[in-house]
Order: C-alpha cells, then structure tokens, then sequence
C-alpha cells in the first residue's frame, strides 16, 4: 500500500480526542496542477503560433510593401524619362518648325489647333495667342477671312463658312494645291492626314517662285530682241487649237 509516494495530511477534530488522517497519492495530489500546466503549454504553444504567423504575415507584407514600392520607384522613374524625352522632342520640333520658311500648323482630331509655327501666324496676321488656347479649325478660318486673305465659298444663306483652299477634315487624306490670295500672293498648301487622327498643314509662299517660272516660261516663248511670240509659242498654240477643235480643218 505504500509503495507509492503519498501525501499525508493530518487534522485534529475540535471538541475530541481523534485526529483525522488523509492520504493521497503523488499523482491525484498533483492531477489540477498537471492539468492546468497542460493548459498553459497548449495556449503558449497557441499563442507562439499565432505569433509565428503572424511574423510571416508581416515578412510577406513587407515583402510585397517593398516590392510595390520598388515597383512605384521604377514607375516613376519611367515616367520622368519619358516626360524628360518629351520635353527634349518638343523643344526640337518647336526648334525645327521656328526654323521652317514654310507655315506649319497641325489640328487634332476634334478639330483643335494643337501646333502652329510663327510663320503659319505672321502669313495670314493672326494672334500669337491663338495657339495657347488651341482655337478650333473654325476660328482659324474665319480669322483667315476676316483679316481679308482668302475668299469664301457661297453658302446656302450667304454666310462666310470656309475658305476655298481649306475644304473640310473629312474628305481626301491628303491634296496639294496651289491658291492665289485676295493679296495677290501665290500660297502653296499641302494637307496630310494623320495615322492617329488630325491634319497636318503646310502653307508656302511661293510667289516669288511663280513670277520667275512666268518669267523664264516669257522668256522661252519669246523672241529676245522683240518680244514677240516666236515659233515655239506658235507652234504649242496651233497644236492646243488642233486638239480643241471637233471639226476637221485646213490650215495655209
């Protein structure tokens, strides 16, 4: 009966000669202690997982934190290049288009005025402030009229609607034709449609151009001494008269 270890405990009873003995064994006496150490492992065992997952939470967080910051760094850093680039393009083109003799001027396709060149401006008197506030095709056109270089079409109700060189931005892609100004000069203008929507105007002066062809043609038609019409010139104008004419003739 004793061969296990026993807690004895031994307790008089008030008013009689008895003592009262109680034993138990080592493990019943230790049974609540045990079980509640068992407790306290299993929630500190808990608890240290809780701890460990939420350390590997935060690692990936922190992970994924750097790398979106990374990321965010390396969009950046794009975006000033390919900002930088432009601002080094734009600064060329306006460079390049200031350096033009011919008028440059280039709408989007809502019809805005995006980009214009100082000669576009000083050919037909317009406001340097035009291009700031991106003037619609319309207004340039009627500031052309108004400051009395192109003539208009007819409209229906007599309205001054377009130049007869503008034309409108959705017919051909592309013409190139030559048109006199009310002020006498001979302008040059070439229209291009975009790939990515708008047009591309090029206006050139080409007066001084036409008088020395006129000139030159003058001078080959022409006899040197006299001035008058020489064999060449009589013999185009024959053939244009032959190749008008629907019925046969003689000529003597």
């Amino acid at each position: 009966l004793m061969s296990s270890e026993k807690m004895i405990d031994v307790a008089p009873v008030m008013g009689y000669p008895l003592r009262v003995v109680v034993g138990l064994s080592k493990n019943d006496y230790l049974a609540s202690y045990r079980l509640e150490e068992r407790r306290l492992i299993s929630i500190g065992a808990i608890a240290t997982g809780l701890l460990s997952l939420a350390a590997i939470l935060i690692a990936m967080l922190q992970l994924r934190s750097n790398a979106a910051f990374q990321s965010l760094v390396l969009v950046e850093q794009n975006n000033r290049l390919i900002n930088s680039t432009l601002a080094v393009n734009n600064d060329r083109f306006q460079a390049m288009s200031e350096h033009l003799s011919i008028g440059l001027c280039m709408f989007d396709g809502s019809g805005n005025l995006v980009v214009c060149n100082d000669n576009f401006l000083k050919m037909y008197d317009l406001p340097f402030e035009l291009r700031d506030r991106e003037a619609s095709f319309k207004e340039v056109v009627i500031l052309c009229v108004d400051n009395g270089f192109w003539a208009v079409r007819n409209g229906d109700e007599g309205g001054v609607s377009e130049p007869t060189y503008w034309g409108r931005l959705d017919e051909e892609p592309s013409n190139r034709c030559v048109y006199d100004l009310v002020d006498g000069r001979s302008i040059l203008v070439t229209r291009q449609r975009m790939n990515t929507g708008g047009w591309v105007f090029t206006h050139d002066d080409i007066t001084e151009k036409r008088k020395k062809d006129r000139q030159i043609e003058l001078l080959a038609l022409s006899d040197s001494l006299t001035s008058l019409a020489n064999r060449p010139r009589l013999l185009r104008e024959l053939e244009s008269m032959v190749a008008s004419e629907d019925r046969n003739f003689a000529l003597l």
